[in-house]
């Protein structure tokens, strides 16, 4: 039943069809726009009905239902825009969702398909789920001809002593060590051809759509092996030829200051085991000083540091070996290549003989020289000491005259003789002796002695022979204007 409005009072009677009647009457208090009692947007519209109908006393009902109707309509529509709003956000979310699936599909699938390493999944059974294209490079088999096989078409020794299964779980059972985890373990595969290759296979365990999948990872190794064999058999060709080298070769740690590696000459060059070698460096195996009054650590840092920069070296050099006895060498350095270390390799030849042989040369050379050129007597003298000085190194050698009458020295030559020692010798030279038949009597000369012929007045030519010892099977009495000369060793 509708309203009906009553005229005069603003009383609106509501019947209904079981007679029953509201009857709701308007407060003038209560309908005043300014009542803070009212919601400030029923206010706003008592407002707008006052001023479209100043002239009333009291609200028309019709009218604000009519305003309040409005309203609702005005929210409602705005709660469909919002609606609306709502829909069309939700679909371009989920299409642009779609869309990144679809994009991190394509994206995961090009990575498989350009991957250096054989992807496969296989189910719980092992049954092969997914193939990709590198796969087909390594083992020949087209992605149709695997999937929906086993995986022990391409792996057979995947499983031993167990089933298919049992393994998968073992190889992608977990420790909790990330390092153990992702660690891969070598197997054979199996080509389309039946040639079997080695290589490394590592297997995961993911859960996709509630059921469990095993993704498997391998490498064909190979190349690796390969190349590791060929090292192996450098290194024994390396070895064979160090070990067998007639030099001594060692391998020097600039940042260590020792050796790192030695051959067998090298042992038995410093008389040192292995083991000591590779506890010390040039340095420990050298006097404190070289030959030219260098100390012999500055040497090696200049020496060392210039191999380092790219310049062989190759020089002379005084080693020192485990008995004390100097060994004049001839080194050559070379850096070699390595990661992380400073390494040097030492090419050390003992050329002491050699040394020698030329000390002797050049010095039996200006012997001649000399006697060719009719120098005097004590010029030759002098060069024969050092002919004998060069014989062998520490030797000191003096060459005394005898006096006309036999029983005495009457002068010596010896230019590398210390002083205190030469004057000991010139006294021995001025006393009398009796040296006939004793010709290695004179005090303080060493090593062998040997009578020389006259000289003074002989030609060259004679000179030159009379210069020669005389035979050890007879000893002849010593005459007078003969010469003795005897070696000193140093001490």
């Amino acid at each position: 039943m509708k309203p009906d409005r009553l005229s005069g009072d603003s009383t609106l009677l509501v019947g209904a069809e079981s007679a029953t009647t509201t009857v709701v009457r308007a407060d003038d208090a209560f309908c005043a726009e300014d009542s803070p009692e009212l919601h400030h947007q029923l206010r706003a519209q008592l407002k707008e009905l006052r001023l479209r109908n100043p002239l009333a006393t009291t609200p028309d009902l019709g009218m604000l239902l009519r305003v309040v109707s409005a309203h609702y309509e005005a929210i409602d529509e705005e709660r469909r825009g919002i609606v609306q709003s709502m829909r069309l956000m939700a679909d371009e979310a989920r299409a642009m969702a779609h869309e990144a699936r679809e994009q991190s599909s394509e994206h995961l699938q090009v990575i498989l398909d350009h991957i250096k390493d054989v992807v496969i999944t296989v189910d719980e059974d092992g049954v092969i789920q997914t193939f990709n294209p590198t796969g087909e490079r390594v083992f020949g088999h087209a992605e149709a001809e695997v999937v929906g096989q086993r995986i022990d078409l391409l792996i057979p020794k995947i499983a031993t002593h167990e089933t298919i299964t049992q393994a998968l779980y073992r190889l992608a059972a977990s420790t909790g060590d990330t390092a153990i985890d992702l660690a891969s373990r070598e197997s054979w595969g199996q080509r389309k051809d039946g040639e079997f290759f080695p290589a490394e296979i590592a297997v995961s365990k993911a859960r996709l759509a509630r059921r469990e999948v095993f993704v498997l990872c391998l490498r064909d190794i190979t190349d690796r092996r390969e190349s590791e064999q060929a090292m192996r058999e450098s290194e024994a060709r390396y070895r064979l030829l160090v070990n067998h080298a007639p030099e001594a070769i060692v391998v020097f740690d600039v940042d260590a200051e020792h050796y790192v590696d030695v051959n067998e000459n090298a042992e038995r060059f410093f008389g040192l085991d292995r083991a000591r070698l590779l506890q010390v460096g040039p340095v420990d195996l050298s006097p404190p000083l070289q030959p030219d009054g260098t100390p012999s650590a500055e040497r090696v840092r200049e020496y060392v540091q210039r191999a380092l920069e790219g310049e062989p070296q190759v020089h002379e050099w005084m080693h020192r070996d485990s008995f004390g006895k100097d060994l004049i060498c001839e080194v050559r350095l070379v850096r070699m290549p390595s990661g992380s270390q400073r390494l040097v390799r030492g090419s050390i030849a003992d050329i002491s003989d050699r040394k020698r042989t030329e000390r002797v040369a050049a010095a039996e050379r200006q012997v001649f020289e000399q006697l060719t050129s009719n120098a005097p007597l004590e010029e030759v003298l002098a060069s024969i000491t050092r002919l004998i000085e060069s014989v062998g190194i520490g030797t000191v050698c003096s060459v005394s005259l005898l006096a006309d009458d036999g029983l005495a020295f009457s002068s010596m030559v010896a230019p590398r003789l210390p002083e205190k020692l030469r004057a000991v010798c010139h006294f021995a030279d001025k006393s009398h002796f009796h040296v006939r038949n004793r010709p290695s009597l004179p005090v303080n000369h060493h090593g062998f002695s040997a009578p020389f012929g006259p000289c003074r007045q002989a030609s060259p030519a004679s000179r030159c022979r009379s210069l020669m010892p005389a035979p050890r099977r007879r000893r002849a009495p010593a005459r007078p204007g003969s010469a003795s000369a005897s070696r000193h060793r140093r001490p």
